[in-house]
């Protein structure tokens, strides 16, 4: 019966809740989700992302996210611009419960960067279009309980609009310290990374009955990847601390970069290979390992969120499975020679 309940909370949480803003566990993979100040400051010539996320598949159909996303520099950086710009699109998808709840958001980044002396800063913005769902076809509403059980021919007193388009705004900036040390053939990376940014800053009306107005979400980050000197191996940490009203998540985690193959750094022919492995916490919620492997400039990596929170006896330890596609140096995947780019990063 419990887990009866439960099933009916998570179909019509959309409306209950009001729904969840889009997220990822391996929000590393989604820099344009994380940040619009991001757009742009990848260590190569451009990059995209994929991600796919299916959450709580022990209550039916719940959570289905994905994403695409694609951000450049406006112009080379190899020239010596003391700033630049950079610009973004991004795609997300969220569709959940019976009702096929769906939050549907594209938007544009245009970010200002600027040269320092260790690295970049970044202040971006973010135009959206957003569009939430549903279709109620086939769904049970209170009115319809009799006293005894469900009755089809009581009429519904609840009103409802199909969908609901809103303009959406967002702002953010970051710090990127990147450092690479040349030793012998080799290039050691290490990059530091760190970020504030907040959506809904226009708090758009987003609900599909009553006036619901989007609560401003805050997102700070820490990305952090050293080198192990004279080894094969980088280390990485990082922190997500999201705030939206009196809701708040932290995701924290840590992991490695094993190198299989450097790059050759005069020719640029032979291509850097390696495997990631990553463990991540999000507090009170979930255990996320995650394993990739990168091939010159692509990268494939997979997670599964393990619940552990009080909703364990019901989802049997199930929470999400995610897998994360990304392409980097864009220009040399359109163009044979492209620019020599740089060791593999997150972002």
């Amino acid at each position: 019966m419990n887990r009866i309940w439960l099933t009916y909370i998570f179909i019509f949480s959309a409306f209950i809740l009001k729904a969840q803003d889009i997220h990822f566990s391996q929000f590393q993979e989604a820099p344009l989700c994380l940040n619009p100040a991001l757009a742009g400051t990848s260590p190569n010539w451009g990059r995209v992302n994929m991600n796919y996320r299916s959450q709580w598949s022990a209550f039916g159909k719940a959570y289905n996210t994905m994403g695409l996303s694609l951000d450049l520099p406006t112009w080379s950086r190899q020239k010596k611009q003391k700033s630049f710009l950079g610009v973004g699109l991004n795609v997300f998808n969220d569709k959940a419960g019976s009702s096929d709840f769906r939050k549907f958001l594209a938007a544009g980044d245009i970010s200002a960067i600027i040269k320092t002396s260790r690295g970049f800063f970044s202040g971006g913005i973010q135009v959206g279009y957003g569009q939430n769902s549903f279709n109620a076809q086939g769904l049970k509403w209170p009115d319809q309980f009799d006293g005894m059980g469900y009755n089809s021919g009581i009429g519904v007193t609840e009103v409802l609009a199909a969908k609901r388009s809103y303009l959406d705004l967002g702002a953010g900036a970051a710090y990127i310290f990147t450092k690479n040390n040349k030793i012998g053939d080799r290039q050691e990376k290490n990059q530091l990374i760190i970020g504030l940014s907040a959506y809904h800053l226009n708090r758009p009306d987003v609900g599909l009955g009553a006036t619901d107005i989007a609560k401003l979400r805050y997102n700070l980050f820490v990305y952090n990847q050293h080198t192990n000197p004279n080894t094969n191996i980088r280390f990485t940490e990082s922190m997500l601390f999201s705030l939206q009203g009196k809701l708040w998540e932290m995701n924290i985690g840590g992991g490695i970069v094993y190198l299989m193959q450097e790059s050759s750094q005069i020719t640029g022919l032979k291509q850097e290979k390696g495997l990631i492995f990553n463990l991540n916490y999000r507090v009170k919620d979930a255990l996320i390992p995650q394993f990739g492997i990168y091939m010159g400039r692509y990268s494939v990596c997979i997670s599964y969120d393990a619940n552990i929170s009080r909703l364990t006896p019901y989802s049997y330890g199930r929470g999400g499975f995610e897998i994360s596609l990304k392409a980097w140096d864009v220009d040399g995947l359109l163009f044979k020679q492209g620019r020599k780019y740089t060791a593999y990063g997150k972002f």
